[in-house]
């Protein structure tokens, strides 16, 4: 049933580094690479570390770290959240390249869900998680009652060119065929997420400049807004959380949302001038040199689950972009374990503008080798990394081992 919209919006993470997704009026669809930058930041230190102490030493007695954006995507959705967007959203996947595998379980208190699913609710759920200290630009509501009044209705379908929004009412329509699906953590949802608020925002106004993208940022269409969107998690979102754990607190996924701030400056808008300068620097959390412990942490470390060896490719090995595959040693625990894996890259803009990115996620695998699904980006990535964890059926998941790194060839 068509839901009742608010008369009058104030002028108000998609991709820009790695995937804009471009509309034409009120469809966005392609990707390309940002411009890099001109000037130059400190990179990140790729040393690798370990998210747990050696053996032998004790988790301490209580978390010292909050929930970090990635561990909230880890989770599926409950049947309570599942029913609340419901009651908001009709989803619908007509289209679903991750239909047969189910991710989640009604059983255990989700839904029978796929990844693309999960990944659908979770894009709206995470808007509750994300807090400002300053009202959004285009809004005085919270990210997620803002969404969840704007739209009535999400569909995932495969005969359509590009994204599009709205009607009568508001039902955003996406591409099913998306890379996000290749893993649950921000690089990914966080994407979608943006999506959902640059299609929401065709509500308010279609594309104002011929080349299908805005005007100005001020004007708060679809681009501007996406484009402050990602100023404010940059800038004014809770760094404890907006962080990709590697595996202490670091300012990974703030800088991405720095970075695709600073492209869409000069690209999305045909009135704005293009930057002549970076945005200004990140600042890092208070304690960020304080040893992170989230609960989740904790539990992998009580667990008594054996951190997998990690077998090939060995440390700093040259990995093919294409046809890579890892692998490593069998875990034995009672109950058997299947699998998690995580491999990233380090994303490299203009001289010095790096930062990691997830690439790839997938947990239940029941072998000890994972062949990769989809390239690896030799443009625009020469390192990667990959680790390895056993999940109990009964414990839960254990340990991650340490990042492997490696070197990526065209």
């Amino acid at each position: 049933m068509p839901k009742a919209k608010p008369g009058v919006f104030r002028p108000l993470l998609l991709m820009v580094a790695v995937l804009i997704l471009a509309c034409n009026l009120s469809l966005r669809g392609g990707s390309s690479t940002p411009p890099a930058p001109t000037e130059t930041m400190d990179a990140p230190d790729p040393t690798p570390t370990t998210e747990i102490p050696p053996a032998g030493i004790t988790a301490p007695a209580a978390a010292n770290w909050p929930a970090t954006i990635d561990e909230i995507l880890a989770d599926c959705p409950t049947a309570q959240e599942i029913a609340e967007v419901d009651s908001k959203i009709i989803l619908s996947f007509p289209a679903d390249p991750t239909a047969g595998v189910f991710v989640c379980s009604a059983a255990a208190g989700s839904a029978d869900l796929t990844r693309e699913q999960k990944n659908a609710y979770n894009a709206i759920l995470i808007m509750k998680h994300l807090s400002f200290d300053e009202p959004l630009p285009w809004t005085d509501q919270p990210l997620y009652d803002w969404f969840t009044d704007t739209i009535s209705g999400i569909e995932y379908r495969s005969d359509i060119a590009s994204h599009f929004c709205c009607g009568t009412p508001p039902v955003i329509s996406i591409r099913a065929e998306l890379q996000t699906f290749y893993s649950d953590r921000w690089t990914a949802v966080g994407r979608l997420m943006a999506l959902y608020v640059h299609e929401a925002r065709h509500t308010y106004m279609a594309h104002q400049c011929k080349k299908g993208v805005d005007n100005t940022i001020a004007e708060l269409g679809a681009y501007g807004v996406e484009a402050r969107l990602y100023e404010w998690l940059a800038y004014h979102g809770d760094p404890a959380v907006i962080t990709m754990l590697a595996p202490g607190p670091t300012a990974d996924y703030r800088e991405m949302a720095r970075h695709y701030f600073y492209s869409m400056q000069g690209n999305m808008f045909c009135l704005d001038p293009a930057p002549t300068g970076l945005p200004p620097t990140l600042t890092a959390p208070a304690d960020a040199a304080t040893p992170v412990w989230t609960e989740r942490m904790i539990r992998a470390a009580r667990s008594g689950i054996p951190i997998p060896g990690l077998l090939l490719p060995e440390a700093d090995a040259v990995v093919p972009s294409k046809g890579a595959v890892f692998s490593w040693q069998a875990v034995d625990f009672p109950g058997g374990v299947t699998y998690g894996i995580e491999v990233d890259e380090l994303f490299h803009f203009g001289k010095d503008w790096e930062y990691w990115t997830a690439h790839v996620d997938s947990a239940g695998i029941t072998g000890t080798s994972y062949p990769m699904p989809i390239p690896l980006d030799a443009a625009n990535a020469k390192l990667g990394r990959w680790r390895v964890w056993a999940i109990s059926p009964d414990a839960g998941p254990g340990p991650k081992s340490e990042w492997r790194y490696f070197t990526i060839s065209s």
